[in-house]
This record gives C-alpha cells, sequence and structure tokens, in this order.
C-alpha cells in the first residue's frame, strides 16, 4: 500500500509540475493584462510570504521522504519475495502435517484425503505460478522502435517524458525505480520485486485471487482445531504435533486473507472499471474539479 500510495503522490507531482510549465506562458500573459506595469503590482505580505515558504518546506520534505521510500522499495524487494515465497511454504507444510491429519482418521489415501490434497496442490500450484510470473514477466515499456512516425504537430502535442528522453505514449507513467516508462502503470510492488503494468497486470491479479482462496481454506479447514486448542483449552488428538504451528497457521491466514483480500477486491473493481491505480486518483480529482465547476465529468 506504501508503495502504491508513494507512486501515486510521485506521479501527480511531477504531472503537476509539467503542467505548471506548460501553462507559465499563459499564465505570464494574464499577469500581464491584470497589472498595468511591475511597479503596481501589489507587494507580498507576511503571512503570505510565510505560507510560500512552509509550500516550499513541505514539497522538499514530500521530494526527499518520496526518494527515501522509492530507494528502500528498491532494496527491500528481494527481501519481499523470498519473505513471501517462504510464507507459503510454510502455511503448506503445516497444512499437510499439522491441520488435516486431524481429519483424515482413514489417512491421506482415503477419499477425502484425496479431495483435500488435490484442492491444496492446484490452489498453490496456480498461487506460485502467477506470483512468479508476476515477478519475472517485464511490466511493459515504450519502444521509440516500435512507434508510428509523427509529424511536427503531433510531435509537439504529444507527452513526452523528460527523464526517460523520449515520447510517453497514454497511460503510461515513469517509475523512479526501475528507471523507466511503464506501460498502463498501476504501481511498483515491492512484493514482487517489479512494476505492475500491462504485460503482467493479469498475473498480479490472479496472485491476488489465489491468495485470498488459499489463505480462506486454510483458515476455514484450521477453525476447529484452533477453538479445540486455544478455546475449548482440549489436548490436541494429533500426537507429535505442536500446537502452536495451529495457532500460527490459523492467524497468519487470517490476517493475510483481510489484508490481501482488500486488495483484491480494489483490484477487481480497477479491472471492471478499465482503469489503473494511478488512473483512479488522476479520475477522482478531474470529476471533483468538474463537480466545483457545475460541469458534468
Amino acid at each position: 500500500y506504501w508503495s502504491c500510495v508513494t507512486s501515486v503522490l510521485f506521479c501527480c507531482v511531477t504531472e503537476g509540475k509539467n503542467s505548471k510549465d506548460q501553462r507559465t506562458t499563459q499564465t505570464k500573459g494574464i499577469e500581464e493584462m491584470s497589472s498595468p506595469s511591475a511597479a503596481a503590482r501589489r507587494p507580498q505580505t507576511f503571512l503570505e510570504g510565510v505560507k510560500s515558504s512552509l509550500a516550499k518546506v513541505f514539497f522538499k520534505v514530500l521530494m526527499g521522504s518520496q526518494r527515501f521510500l522509492m530507494a528502500a522499495a528498491a532494496v527491500l524487494g528481494p527481501i519481499c519475495v523470498l519473505l513471501a515465497l517462504g510464507l507459503i511454504t510454510t502455511i503448506t507444510y503445516h497444512y499437510f502435517v499439522s491441520i488435516m491429519p486431524y481429519y483424515l482418521e482413514s489417512g491421506w489415501l482415503s477419499l477425502e484425503g484425496f479431495f483435500h490434497a488435490s484442492i491444496a496442490v492446484w490452489i498453490v500450484f496456480n498461487l506460485v505460478f502467477n506470483y512468479v510470473m508476476a515477478i519475472y514477466t517485464p511490466p511493459g515499456s515504450p519502444s521509440v522502435a516500435t512507434q508510428k512516425p509523427m509529424s511536427a504537430a503531433e510531435a509537439e502535442r504529444a507527452p513526452y517524458c523528460r527523464k526517460c528522453e523520449k515520447p510517453k505514449p497514454p497511460r503510461s507513467h515513469h517509475c523512479s525505480i526501475c528507471k523507466k516508462c511503464i506501460l498502463r502503470m498501476d504501481h511498483h510492488c515491492p512484493w514482487v520485486a517489479n512494476c505492475v503494468g500491462h504485460n503482467n497486470h493479469r498475473y498480479f491479479v490472479l496472485f491476488l485471487v489465489y491468495m485470498t482462496a488459499g489463505t480462506f481454506y486454510v483458515t476455514l479447514v484450521a477453525l476447529i482445531p484452533f477453538k479445540i486448542l486455544f478455546v475449548d483449552e482440549e489436548e490436541y488428538p494429533v500426537p507429535m504435533v505442536d500446537p502452536v504451528t495451529v495457532k500460527f497457521s490459523f492467524v497468519l491466514c487470517l490476517s493475510i486473507m483481510v489484508s490481501v483480500g482488500s486488495m483484491m477486491i480494489w483490484h477487481l473493481y480497477l479491472v471492471a472499471t478499465q482503469q489503473t491505480t494511478i488512473e483512479f486518483y488522476d479520475n477522482l480529482t478531474d470529476s471533483r474539479e468538474y463537480r466545483r465547476r457545475k460541469m458534468v465529468w
């Protein structure tokens, strides 16, 4: 969530700065028309000077924290990936060793054991597959060689990335961590150590879906053993199993189900409305501005 919020803030700040530069000429002309001469202009009051200084300090602090968070996200990316794979492996191990033996009196070769094992293997396979694909699939970047030729007038109106020094296609944004523009950029996710963009957005959404389904399944299965151990305070019927592993699996999966499930619902909404996270906040700002002007967005 921090990565998503900081990416949106950075894009809004940079886009606002570019728009400000484009409006400089118009603003200068309006000021010249509104004031007859430079000497007749109203001097800046003390309160306005304080506000201007505070705004400059706030902007410097915001940009400094932005650079710090971007550097931290780049460093923590591989660590977050290893942590996620470690948690997936740990929960899978505890599911087969600590939780499911409570239900399987006849062993894993029974019909019930085959059913639960098939569900677990299917969820884990799809979860790991989509997670690895979200990590290793490039999100997509604009290529000058594949862009169609433009006339001088079209090139002047076309968006341009000052950091990449290349034309920027619509719905693309510059990522300060990846150091390049990303097609249909949603956000830079440290948990996949990659940007979520045009080519890997589907794998990221499917990863969220299978992660939510898997944690919901483990939470549901571990609910009765958890109740026996920590609510009824009875002895766990499965020998050679530490009750702490059941509690750990239940609490961890419940927490991940709530957090990742909320993010899954959010991204499914974005997919249904044909938006990215950055575009959602841009559209929200534009719609508020249009409502303020009593116009239709």
